[in-house]
């Protein structure tokens, strides 16, 4: 098995809204390129935490995540939970809709448009920057 290296890695806090500008953590989700130039997504989560999570989110299961398949899960494609909460490349208004964010179809990335969004959809589940120290 090919192993490759990691070029890049970005890591966001994953979070539910329990109010506004109230937030609970319960993991991380990453984003590495790798050296053949894949992108791979990464969900680290504490197990206990999730499950204080999934109450606060009214039992909603988070998207892209299923615990039947670890804590840890790492995904080579693009998961639901970032294609659902972002506008698709292709889209034929996107330089509208991307303008509020300073973005425009030549800059754009669906990981950063996630980053300054928090993620926000219909559900509570956001993503968060990590505080510098």
């Amino acid at each position: 098995m090919r192993k490759y290296k990691v070029v890049h890695s970005d890591t966001l806090i994953l979070a539910v809204e329990c109010g506004e500008e109230d937030y609970f953590n319960f993991g991380t989700l990453t984003l590495t390129l790798q050296s053949d130039g894949r992108d791979v997504y990464i969900f680290d989560i504490d197990p206990d935490k999730y499950y204080k999570a999934l109450e606060l989110s009214g039992h909603e299961m988070l998207p892209g995540f299923d615990p039947d398949n670890g804590w840890y899960q790492r995904h080579d494609k693009e998961i639901s939970f970032i294609y659902e909460r972002t506008f698709h490349p292709k889209r034929s208004d996107l330089a509208i809709v991307l303008e509020p964010w300073g973005m425009t179809p030549e800059n754009y990335s669906r990981w950063d448009l996630l980053k300054v969004t928090k993620g926000i959809h219909l559900d509570k589940w956001r993503v968060l920057a990590p505080q510098s120290d």
